[in-house]
């Protein structure tokens, strides 16, 4: 006695469509519909089964008309998946860049368990103008000099004061701030959406800075802290 062997028989999922809409016509039997494609009955109660999820709306955008896998659909999730954090993210006015980005898709990806997906520059960087998001600065209250009274002084009075000194033995200083817990001056966001960090970090340490004005000697560095 001679076995017929089985051959295995992938339907795209337009066909798969097209069967479903051949089983709720409900003209043919569901052993006709399974022979007139050419699957066992087993393979068809799996696409049954699985009816509502290849039935939701936009799908057939999804996927190319000879696409086996939804492999355009696991993108799509993790697109739609990401942009929903990036919200939700900046309506806490948390700064966001591109590794940031890269970090959380390729943990969306895990969670939704796509091993081989990879979230490169290329592909955040294509992600960004699909949802209108750019790089902006952070606003923050600017504050507002009068240089009249300076510039005059500089351009008056100092040149003859420093005549009557070497450039050795001129320096200039300068103080500075260093907040090293705040956070970076520019995230993305949404164009036109208004960038507000809330407020700093207060933790700083203030250090001077001095040089000659020739450049031959740097002054060491005086830093004070908050006690």
């Amino acid at each position: 006695m001679s076995l017929q062997k089985r051959t295995c028989k992938n339907l795209s999922i337009e066909t798969k469509l097209q069967l479903l809409a051949n089983v709720g016509k409900k003209q043919s039997t569901k052993k006709e519909i399974a022979e007139k494609y050419g699957i066992p009955h087993n393979t068809l109660s799996t696409i049954l089964k699985n009816r509502a999820k290849l039935e939701r709306p936009g799908l057939t955008m999804e996927f190319q008309t000879d696409r086996k896998r939804q492999r355009t659909t696991e993108k799509l999730d993790i697109d739609q998946a990401l942009f929903l954090w990036f919200k939700q993210a900046r309506t806490m006015s948390a700064p966001l860049s591109n590794p940031i980005l890269t970090s959380q898709a390729e943990r969306i990806a895990q969670e939704l368990g796509m091993k081989d997906f990879t979230a490169s520059i290329g592909w955040v960087e294509r992600f960004k103008p699909r949802h209108g998001i750019a790089l902006r600065t952070v606003s923050d209250e600017a504050a507002v000099v009068d240089c009249t009274v300076t510039n005059a002084w500089k351009e008056q009075d100092l040149p003859s004061l420093l005549k009557k000194y070497r450039e050795e033995d001129i320096f200039n200083a300068c103080e500075t701030g260093s907040f090293y817990k705040c956070l970076p001056g520019k995230t993305l966001a949404l164009k036109g959406e208004q960038c507000t960090g809330g407020k700093k970090a207060k933790e700083r340490m203030t250090v001077l800075i001095a040089a000659n004005m020739s450049g031959t000697e740097n002054l060491p560095l005086l830093v004070i802290g908050k006690s």
